[in-house]
Order: C-alpha cells, then structure tokens, then sequence
C-alpha cells in the first residue's frame, strides 16, 4: 500500500507546539489556487465553504495578515487607580494629623513581618541651638567644599521619574571576565567597537574578585551600578552574570549595558535575552547588537518590539504572577526569530523592587536612621556579601530621597582596592562586599545588611528626623501589610510614604519660583521641622533642587512632586 492521500489544506491552518505556545495562524493566499482547483465539496459544508470563499476573495485589504491568539500582555494595562487609591489612603492616615508624637517600637525585621508590638514615649528630642547651629555649620561647610556636581539635561536627574528626550537604546555593551588566576577582571569584547569605554568600568563589574564567584548558585545574577564623572554626569549599569544552559553554576562572565536612563526592570528583560543568545557565532552576536543599538528607548507605557535570533530553548521570559507592566510580554517565532516585547510601565516607579527589598532587609526602624543619615549628607556604607542585594539597597536609598538628589560620592559596590575612600573628608554613599568595620568611618554610618545592625553611627541618628513626622513614616511603612499586592506595588507604597515625608515639610512651597528661606522656615507649624530645616536648607541637596526645580528637566523631573504638593 501507498502512502495515505493527502489532506487538502485548509484556508487557515493553526498549529500549536505546546500548550504555553500562542496559535499563529498561516496567511491563507498561498492556498488559494489550490482550493479553487479542488473538486466540488459535499452538500453538507456548501454554506460554510461559500463563507470561506466569501470570507477569501474580499476586496477590502489585499495584504496578507498573520491572526493569532492575544498575546499576553499586549492587552490593555492593568489599571492601578484603585489599588493607587489605597495607598493614598493608607499614607495620609499615617500622616493625620492626629497621629500621636508617641514613639513605635517595632519587633526585630525577622520576626512577624515587623508589626507595631507597642508605643511607649521616647525621651525627649528637644534639640539645643548649639546642636542645630553644628549640623548647620556642617552641612553649610560640605556643601560649600565638595556638593557641586553639575549634569546634562538629558541626564534623568529624577531618578528614572522621567526624561527630557527620548534617547538611544543603550550606549554601549560589555562583555567582562574575571581571570581567577591573575584575580582580575577585563572587558573581553565590547559594541560597538569605537566606543569610549569608561575607566575602571570592568572593576566596578566584579568588585569582589573571586569572592562574587563564591556562595549559592545563581546568587547574584543581576545586579546594577552606577558611573559617576567629574561633571557630575551618571551612567546606569545593568549586569547579568552568565547562566550556561541546563547548569546552576554562574561563569566568572557578565554582559553589561550602559545607558542614561534608570530602568533596572526595563534592561534587566533586554539582558536576559541577550545573555541567553551567549552561545551564537560573532557575527550573529554582534548583528543583534547592532540592530538593538539602533532603537530608540521607548517612553514609559510603551512597548518595545525587536527581532531577535532564536535561542536554543525558547521559553520566552515572562514572570508569573505578575501584571504586563513588570514582565517580558511574548517571544514568538516568525520565520526563524524571535519577535520580544518588551513593556515600560507607565509609572517608570514600578521598574524594580528595590524599595520593598530594602525595608524587607533593613527593617522600618533602621531604615529611617539610614534617611536621616542622608538628609544630613553624612556617609553612609552598606555592607553585605550579596552584590545583588547591596546594589539593590544603594539604588534604594537614591530612590527615597526624591525630589531631592545625593550630590556626592556615589558607588553601588566599591571595589576591594578602593576602599580608603569610605575614610575621606567628603560625604559618600557606597555598598561593600568587603569588611569595614576595621575602619573608622567619621561623620557616618555602617550598616550590615546580612545582620542588619549598624556597626558605627554617630549616635544621634533618632534625633535627624522631626519627632511627628517620623513616627507618621513608621505608621506608613508598616501598614503595607494591608495591601495584598506584589512587591512593585509595595515598592510604590514606600515611595510614596517618603514622599509624603517632603510634601509635609514644604506644603506651603508649592511654586513659589523665588526661595525665601527665612519664609520657608516660619511658614511651618511644627517647631521640630523648622529645626530641621534650618540645616537642611544649606544641604547641597537642596540647592540642587531650587536650581534646577523650574528648568526645562525640573518640570518633568519633579511632575510627581509637584503634583503632590497642589
């Protein structure tokens, strides 16, 4: 016997590799020809292949289409209003006015999720001239020495709020290896090939030598870091560690991006899916760099679409359990690519999870005695031997102090050798995979991040931030709980409790073009914040934003505070 005939083909045929796969439908204009040469069909399907026909021959588009199934996440975004709506609620409850001066005292961040145990009152903050003329000499004197940092207006100096111009992709990307033998890190290849390569760049990458090839498989896979130039300009750093495929050992090799913009969840997507196309020839390779390189960063809300080479085991990124907004939306196949979508939220303050890994490691407590500690522009060093995680914590804190900017010295993960700068006579904020508790660190404070404690403070860390306003953060940052959200949402929420912070302190400033500090400082009620702003007025912070808050970058970049303040 023969082979059994053939089936005549269908107009539309749909095929389905794997129940997570989407349907795709064949253009039917090739089928044509054969079903009109076909023999007559039955009685019995007379109607239906009459709509077929019908349905072919329409004059109305004659390009040919691909119909397939929704793909997820493409759909309309999720409307956070409600869920926005409950986190309004839930801050200014903590920060009514009738919320009472009385201290919280918290359990420890490892037991119950960190619930309020009791209130007691605290000793007396009541802060003596002296102590208020020191912190503002101190500020005043820093400020004046060393917080000059000037940027360029398509530099987001919102901390990735907004931007003035759409800007490229990316500006470059390495590849970097570390040579365990010598105990150093090189940039192996790097696109394109004029690039300016920062100094250093490949240090900051692997800050711990051989010691980031230790611990857990797959810790620390991604991971971020911040350039910083003489002029003040910053560039973000997205790093992924390569995962070779079917294995949970990471290799001493990481890809990393450097671009303009702060988008950790936007990049860390593009990562993944040039870190899983490690394995393809040169050419390939550098052909899909090329074609990346060419795009334009799509503005928040809005969704990237590339072609890409198909990888050996497509599995497409999406994130279970999480909306469109945080997920790589499909990679499907066309004609031997991959077409990736990916999605910018249109609160750009979704992009990560930073935030909520924060508090969660940190704790309400100490969380607030790292704030303080920044608002007064002392140093602040971040230890742990995760770079992922203090990495996240450093990107963080940059985060709660919007609208407001740290002025000075700033690194993610500070390289071994460079470690003396924690002892300099400048305000830093650094994160360490290092020890340092051997070093003397004045006018600062040192948290371990692995035991959550500090290990040097100054000691007046309570005192920083007015009495009222930080118990109304601890209320804030506590009631998360009531929100039975992921951890981006929850991120928003702490956002917005600091925010809040800042919108309480200059309520009455709301677009006044013209700064008048004995104004400022009298328009206040509360006697404790008009202490605090006499020295936080002359922090270079400050300065920073009455300079640029009503600039052509100022508009965007402070939307959202602005916003607040109405």
């Amino acid at each position: 016997k023969g082979p059994p005939p053939k089936k005549p083909p269908r107009a539309f045929e749909a095929t389905r590799k794997s129940a997570a796969e989407h349907i795709y439908m064949e253009p039917f204009e090739h089928l044509r020809s054969h079903s009109e040469g076909t023999e007559s069909p039955s009685a019995g399907s007379t109607a239906s292949t009459a709509s077929s026909r019908e349905f072919r021959e329409s004059p109305t588009k004659p390009e040919l289409h691909y119909l397939c199934t929704d793909v997820t996440g493409l759909q309309e975004e999720r409307s956070f209003e409600k869920i926005y709506d409950q986190v309004g609620e839930i801050v200014t409850v903590a920060f009514d006015k009738s919320v009472s001066d009385a201290n919280i005292t918290l359990l420890p961040p490892e037991e119950s999720g960190e619930r309020i145990r009791s209130t007691r009152k605290e000793p007396s903050t009541n802060l003596s001239r002296s102590c208020t003329e020191k912190r503002r000499d101190y500020v005043r004197r820093t400020s004046t020495l060393y917080g000059t940092l000037h940027r360029r207006e398509s530099v987001d100096v919102s901390g990735g709020k907004s931007s003035v111009q759409q800007t490229d992709l990316f500006r470059m990307c390495l590849l970097v290896e570390f040579n365990s033998i010598t105990n150093t890190a090189h940039i192996k290849s790097h696109f394109p090939p004029d690039s300016v390569i920062p100094r250093n760049v490949e240090q900051l990458v692997f800050p711990c030598g051989a010691k980031q090839n230790e611990g857990r498989p797959r810790e620390g896979q991604d991971y971020s870091l911040i350039l910083t130039n003489d002029e003040g300009e910053r560039l973000y750093g997205y790093c992924r560690r390569i995962l070779p495929e079917n294995s949970e050992i990471l290799l001493p090799m990481a890809y990393c991006l450097l671009t303009d913009t702060k988008a950790p969840g936007f990049y860390g997507k593009l990562l993944k899916e040039i870190e899983t196309r490690h394995g393809q020839t040169k050419s390939q390779f550098t052909r899909m760099l090329q074609d990346l390189i060419e795009l334009k960063l799509p503005p928040p809300g809005q969704v990237l679409s590339v072609k890409l080479s198909p990888t050996s085991n497509n599995t497409g990124c999406k994130s279970p359990g999480l909306s469109p907004d945080f997920s790589c939306i499909s990679t499907a196949s066309f004609l031997n690519t991959d077409l990736v979508f990916l999605r910018r939220p249109s609160d750009v303050r979704l992009e990560s999870s930073d935030l909520w890994l924060l508090h969660r490691t940190l704790g309400s407590e100490l969380l607030l005695h790292v704030f303080g500690t920044l608002l007064l522009e002392r140093k602040v060093v971040l230890f742990s031997e995760s770079v992922s995680l203090v990495a996240s914590c450093i990107l963080a804190l940059v985060e709660i102090l919007y609208p407001f900017q740290w002025q000075y010295t700033l690194i993610t993960v500070i390289p071994h050798r460079l470690l003396e700068i924690c002892q300099a006579p400048f305000p830093i904020l650094v994160g360490s995979c290092c020890e340092v508790d051997e070093m003397v660190i004045d006018d600062g404070i040192v948290v371990n991040l692995d035991t959550r404690r500090m290990t040097q403070c100054c000691g007046d860390e309570m005192t920083l931030i007015p009495a009222k306003l930080r118990n109304s953060l601890l209320v804030s940052l506590e009631m998360y709980n009531a929100l039975n959200e992921d951890k981006f949402l929850l991120s928003v929420l702490i956002a917005e409790a600091f925010l809040r912070f800042f919108i309480e302190i200059f309520e009455n400033s709301a677009q006044e073009s013209v700064f008048n500090k004995e104004k400022l400082i009298n328009s206040h009620p509360n006697p404790s914040v008009q202490i605090f702003l006499e020295w936080f007025v002359e922090t270079a912070m400050f300065h920073h934003f009455l300079k640029t808050r009503f600039t052509r970058a100022g508009e965007k970049s402070y939307k959202i505070f602005e916003a607040r303040l109405l």
